[in-house]
């Protein structure tokens, strides 16, 4: 919102501004990595949003001093907050005795993982497998 003022002399101008969004969002992901016969896969899923919040005032005065001369001066000041949620499940599979002739590169086990949804292998033994929740918040001020 803005709003002036102006007489022969003088202008006033004073804005106001203020701005709420809540962004909802989804985390879908998938990682892995083939090192010394170990593959290693690394797909989460879970929320991940937004909320912000922003306002702010600016004010301009103005002096006419003659047809082709004016003064102005200005002053802005705001303030923003931005949340950011992360709540994400991390899910862990990694197997091993997958030789270099039996491993089927990475884009194989993630084009697995989308047709699928699930990032578990076939073949090779189980050398490690966790799961594992991060649920963490930013807060960013200004």
């Amino acid at each position: 919102m803005t709003v002036g003022y102006r007489d022969a002399d003088w202008d006033y101008t004073l804005g106001l501004s203020y701005l709420r969004d809540d962004l909802a969002g989804r985390r879908e992901g998938y990682v892995n990595t083939y090192r010394d016969g170990i593959l290693t896969e690394l797909p989460s899923d879970g929320e991940r949003s937004f909320d912000r919040e922003n306002y702010s005032a600016r004010l301009a005065v103005t002096r006419r001093l003659s047809d082709r001369q004016q003064l102005s001066a200005g002053v802005y000041a705001g303030k923003r907050t931005q949340f950011r949620t992360a709540n994400i499940l991390y899910t862990n599979q990694r197997r091993t005795r997958i030789s270099p002739a039996d491993f089927l590169g990475p884009q194989a086990y993630y084009a697995r993982y989308l047709a699928t949804g699930d990032a578990l292998t076939d073949g090779g033994e189980v050398v490690s497998n966790a799961t594992f929740f991060n649920e963490n918040l930013r807060v960013r001020r200004g």
